[in-house]
């Protein structure tokens, strides 16, 4: 179990290290916090203490979201390369120092965890982690303030990844949110979509944002403002259906549940068949429109 606040990153840090570079075991996400009921559906997803195929470094529930949550299988190699394709995009090869804001035991706080591994750098958290408080934007100011210290040590780039309640709080208080988030060199938004103008007024004050397309079942996001990560390849099926092909794909569900989901694709990558609608214009730009099962 990752327990909430700051140290559920001692928990996980050095078991997901070693689980991504195979000289540790696979590990199993479970959140310490939460009703018992939603913390006993993960548990059924996830189902610790069982074998694995041996690539596998993490697995990890889905939201549940639509429907009970789903174990995904998720090999070292696809975290690694959904790290290093976001290196790449933000040309930060070294990668970033991390403020972690976002629960550990979903894509959005993992993949945070998993840049941080790849780069060879500490997240700092927001002392709201994981449900050890509600977020504010003391919280957040207090641990960009950590990380900024840090930056200016070892001269890391700062970013963070948010959900798009966490960025309109902070957009409505005063300045002092806007100026906070200018601090990052980027600022992810996804999970949902975020509002327009949202979006906007927060550009307009200076601040990097980047929105984020991606699930579970490839490790977090690989589209960022519309375009897919370099070896990535989005496309829109007959009926609007979008696939993602590329090294980030997981190998499937823990029960091989919706096995018509999973395709091999080219060179050892794999596809998803994933439930969105969307669109890809003529310069690559994906759009989102609904879902098949609405």
């Amino acid at each position: 179990e990752i327990p909430p606040g700051p140290a559920g990153l001692d928990v996980l840090m050095p078991a997901l290290a070693e689980a991504m570079d195979d000289t540790g075991p696979a590990i199993a996400l479970l959140p310490g916090s939460g009703s018992t009921a939603y913390r006993a559906m993960v548990r059924h997803a996830v189902v610790p203490g069982e074998p694995v195929p041996q690539e596998v470094a993490v697995v990890t529930a889905t939201s549940g979201s639509t429907g009970h949550p789903a174990g995904v299988l998720l090999p070292g190699s696809a975290l690694r390369a959904a790290a290093l394709g976001f290196a790449q995009r933000t040309g930060q090869p070294e990668g970033h120092r991390w403020v972690a804001a976002l629960p550990l035991h979903h894509a959005g706080g993992l993949m945070v965890a998993a840049r941080s591994v790849v780069a060879g750098s500490d997240p700092i958290a927001v002392a709201s982690l994981g449900g050890a408080s509600r977020f504010s934007a003391a919280a957040f100011e207090q641990a960009t303030l950590a990380a900024l210290e840090l930056s200016a040590q070892d001269h890391r780039p700062l970013a963070v990844s948010l959900v798009p309640p966490m960025l309109a709080l902070l957009a409505a208080t005063n300045s002092i949110g806007a100026e906070l988030l200018c601090e990052y060199d980027v600022v992810l938004v996804g999970g949902a979509p975020a509002p327009r103008d949202l979006v906007e007024d927060l550009t307009d004050a200076g601040v990097c944002l980047a929105t984020s397309y991606g699930m579970t079942e490839t490790c977090g996001g690989v589209a960022f403002n519309g375009r897919a990560l370099e070896g990535v390849t989005i496309e829109a099926e007959p009926d609007g259906r979008l696939a993602v092909t590329g090294a980030q794909v997981a190998l499937g569900y823990r029960d091989r549940r919706d096995a018509h989901h999973w395709q091999p694709g080219p060179a050892g990558t794999r596809t998803f068949r994933t439930d969105d609608l969307g669109t890809i214009d003529a310069e690559g730009i994906v759009s989102i429109e609904g879902r098949v099962d609405d």
